[in-house]
């Protein structure tokens, strides 16, 4: 895995857990864990399942498999850890990966690791921010499309539309698109954590 990717996030809210993650087979679990789910919780999980050594996707299938319940175990770990999904996500971890090997897996792309149940645009272009050091692609969580709504007007539901409109909009406000996507979701859970919000620069160019 990329340091210079987890190092991109370390100062960043949404994806402090990443720091946890010694390889890819456990940033993956990280990856299907992190949605719809607060930063705190998400952390609080693969921390967990770093110290019972089941934060990798391989260990945490084997261990699960070796039960006679294997659903059911996986459930339980998740659900002891704090994670508020456990019932929804604990099949992801029985499926049978497209990828075989750690290699397989450092050449996934933000189209083939969405051939992983449980992982959708955003959590792929979470993926190749973290693995490829990706910028082309925006981040498009809750806090994005409600800005983009809010502010920029855009109704699209459209993925790579809206990816597309962040872009441009980055570029018109003197910033990168990965600078205005994580200042979108930086300012987003501050903002729920009743913490001071940092301004985005207004728009100072347009094509």
């Amino acid at each position: 895995m990329k340091r210079s990717g987890t190092a991109r996030y370390r100062n960043l809210i949404e994806t402090e857990w990443v720091d946890y993650c010694s390889n890819l087979n456990e940033l993956l679990t990280g990856i299907l864990l992190d949605t719809r789910t607060p930063v705190e919780r998400v952390a609080l999980t693969v921390s967990r399942l770093k110290n019972a050594g089941l934060l990798g996707f391989w260990e945490m299938q084997r261990f699960a498999k070796e039960s006679d319940d294997p659903l059911g175990t996986i459930t339980k770990v998740l659900k002891a850890t704090g994670y508020i999904w456990y019932n929804q996500k604990a099949a992801l971890f029985l499926q049978d990966l497209p990828f075989k090997t750690e290699f397989e897996l450092s050449n996934a792309n933000w189209q083939t690791i969405q051939t992983i149940k449980g992982i959708g645009p955003k959590l792929a272009s979470l993926w190749v921010r973290i693995v490829h050091d990706e910028t082309e692609i925006a981040i498009i969580d809750t806090h994005v499309k409600r800005w983009l709504r809010d502010v920029v007007g855009t109704q699209s539901n459209d993925y790579l539309e809206l990816s597309r409109i962040v872009k441009e909009e980055a570029l018109s406000r003197g910033m990168s698109l990965d600078e205005l996507d994580r200042l979108i979701v930086e300012n987003g859970q501050a903002k729920r954590l009743g913490l001071l919000v940092r301004d985005i620069p207004p728009r100072v160019m347009r094509k």
